[in-house]
């Protein structure tokens, strides 16, 4: 136990240490990027410590990257700008802000923010709808479509992590609308 401690102490630190002002926290200390689905676990790990207001910015900063972008981004800056060269859409980014939402009422009991941003989160986690290809999400680029164990045209057919995310962001939002 004593050594899982020290990790989560560990991934507490790196995860105060690098976030910004704008609430989003850095992918490493050597660029700009941040990574939305990385926000998940730093919230998590802000949640664990007991610094919910660092929590809260994750989740504003989220919920700031899609208004600007119209769209959940894979990675951007500060600003909440799509980086350069980064791929614009992953199947996977509209489930963090309902997932992240939960964990932090579930937390904090913050119902006053959540209930602020109920529409916003709603909204993030509704767009995976129109993603949907044969009632499944499409295949998000973290899977891989292993030679001679499945054809290349599964990836046209779903993805089963997509899939389990997007179910698990429904069930999010479900929980969140029946705590307010």
């Amino acid at each position: 136990k004593a050594r899982r401690k020290d990790r989560l102490s560990d991934s507490l630190l790196r995860a105060v240490a690098l976030q910004k002002e704008c609430g989003g926290v850095l992918h490493d200390a050597a660029n700009d990027d941040i990574f939305i689905l990385e926000q998940e676990s730093a919230l998590k790990e802000f949640l664990a410590g007991g610094f919910y207001e660092k929590a809260k910015k994750v989740i504003e900063f989220i919920i700031s990257a899609y208004r600007r972008n119209s769209f959940l981004p894979y990675s951007v800056n500060c600003k909440g700008e799509v980086l350069e060269n980064a791929p614009h859409a992953n199947s996977l980014l509209p489930s963090v802000a309902a997932i992240c939402a939960n964990e932090y009422l579930k937390k904090t009991n913050d119902s006053d923010f959540i209930a602020y941003n109920l529409k916003a989160i709603a909204k993030i986690t509704m767009a995976q709808c129109d993603e949907l290809i044969c009632s499944h999400m499409p295949f998000c680029g973290k899977e891989k479509v292993f030679y001679g164990a499945l054809p290349m045209i599964a990836i046209e057919y779903g993805s089963l992590l997509s899939d389990i995310a997007f179910i698990e962001s429904g069930k999010a939002l479900l929980s969140l609308s029946d705590s307010l």
